[in-house]
This record gives structure tokens, sequence and C-alpha cells, in this order.
């Protein structure tokens, strides 16, 4: 009977710790902080800078809110990983900034429901790969930061939810393939920078659906090829920066006071050296 006691005893005390586990917590504060792509002040949550996550499961310790529109995770090395369940406690975040911190992988579960989120910032982290359904959720996303990341590739499906957003950022990182469906569809999409990265081929299929495209920094990679016409149809197109790439180093806009040449030299430039 002793034996069967402990033995209950051991086995509750064993899905107790589990379950604590499961249920780690991270606590934080709020502020009333400026957003300064919004222009605005948002009540913010801010996550202490002594707090570490370095386990998957871990949610934030806070009162359930809908006025808090911002999340703040930054500067903090001793944070691997996002917390889960966010929009238990903060469903209507539209500001998420997870900067320079240790972040080794993203997952759904860490932005999963949060469907009025704006703005993501990834950027400074350790990111190597992102999964298909990571930011299925995120439709009114218009701002995502990944730059200065570990990045080697981006698949056809990691954007494809991502259909209001209209500023990319996945420079300073080593990605050496990009999927010539990864940006279908982002029709909405106005600037994009890839540059400092290991790019070696692009052709007209990469921006095929991105006519609104304004701004594309391409610089400080190693492009062998590129297809003089993928630019033809981007009317609102204002800057092009090829500088520092194996085939070709310049950069094209409207007013080469502010680069090295005009568009009306780009094709040709781009047909006789790529």
């Amino acid at each position: 009977m002793k034996l069967i006691s402990k033995v209950l005893l051991f086995v509750i005390t064993t899905l107790f710790f589990k379950l604590h586990l499961c249920q780690e917590t991270v606590e934080g504060t709020l502020s009333e902080d400026f957003w300064y792509r919004f222009d605005m002040n948002l009540w913010t949550f801010i996550v202490y800078s002594n707090e570490a996550i370095t386990t998957e499961n871990v949610e934030l310790s806070a009162t359930k809110s809908d006025s808090v529109k911002g999340l703040n995770i930054q500067y903090n090395k001793n944070v691997e990983y996002l917390p889960i369940n966010v929009h238990n406690v903060f469903e209507n975040l539209i500001g998420y900034s997870a900067f320079n911190n240790f972040i080794k992988q993203i997952r759904y579960e860490n932005f999963e429901n949060l469907k009025e989120l704006q703005l993501l910032n990834l950027g400074y982290n350790q990111i190597s790969s992102i999964l298909a359904d990571t930011f299925r959720d995120l439709t009114k996303l218009k701002y995502l930061y990944l730059f200065d990341n570990q990045i080697q590739s981006i698949d056809e499906h990691i954007f494809i939810t991502l259909v209001s957003l209209i500023n990319l950022n996945i420079e300073s990182n080593l990605i050496f393939l990009v999927s010539k469906d990864a940006f279908d569809s982002l029709t909405e999409l106005r600037n994009i920078s890839m540059s400092n990265n290991n790019l070696k081929i692009l052709d007209n299929d990469h921006f095929k659906n991105n006519k609104k495209l304004e701004k594309i920094w391409l610089n400080n990679n190693e492009i062998q090829y590129m297809s003089p016409s993928m630019f033809d149809d981007m009317n609102n197109l204002l800057l092009v920066d090829l500088r520092d790439n194996q085939c070709i180093s310049d950069g094209y806009c409207i007013n080469n006071q502010y680069c090295g040449r005009r568009f009306s030299e780009m094709k040709t430039m781009i047909d006789k050296k790529c």
C-alpha cells in the first residue's frame, strides 16, 4: 500500500512539474510608447529586460486587455524564443517589436490570431528559417522587418497571406535562394530591401505581381544574371539599387542627382552586363 502511495505521489508530482513548465510566464510593465511608423503613442506591454525565455512554450504574465496595442521584447540576449498565445491577453495588437534579441526560431503559435497586427519587427536575431504557416493570420500586416538574421532561403509560402504588406526588409541575411513565387501575393508592396545577401539570379518572375513597387534595394549581393525586362511594368518605381554585384554595380532612379544613373539606362546596362 505504501509503495502504491509513493508511486502515485511521484506520478502526481511529475505531472504537476510538467504542467508548471508548460505554463511558464514572463513579466513586464505597461507604458505609453511612441511608435514612429504609426506616428502615435500606443499603450504598450514591455517585457522586463532581465526576463529570460529559453524554452518554447512560454506565455505572457498579464491581465487580458483590449486597449494594449503594442508589445516590446527588445535588447535581451536571454530571449531565444517568443511567447505563445499572445492573443489570449492582447488580441488587438497593431505593433510587435522583438528587436535585437537572440531568437532562434519563430512559429505560428507566436503570432496566432493577431489579426490586427500591422507592424512586426524581428530584426537583429538568429532566425535561420521560417515555416510556411508562421505568418498565416497576419493579413493586415503592413511592415515586416527580418533584417540581420541567418535566413538562407525564402520559399513560396512564407508570405502568402501577407496581402496588405507595403514594406519588407530582409536585408543582411544569408539568402541565396528566393522562390519565383515568393512575393506573388504581395500586390500592395511598395518597398523591398534584399541588400547584403548572397543572391545570384533574378528574373521576370520574382516581381511579376508587385506592380506598386517604388524602391528596391539589391545592393551588395552576388548577382550574376538578371532579366533586362524584369522592371518593365513597374510604373511607380523611384529607385533600384544594384551596386556591388558581380555583373553590375550601379544605382538607378528618376533623378540621377540621388543615384548613379537614370532609369532610361538601366535596361540597356543590365542587358549588356548581366
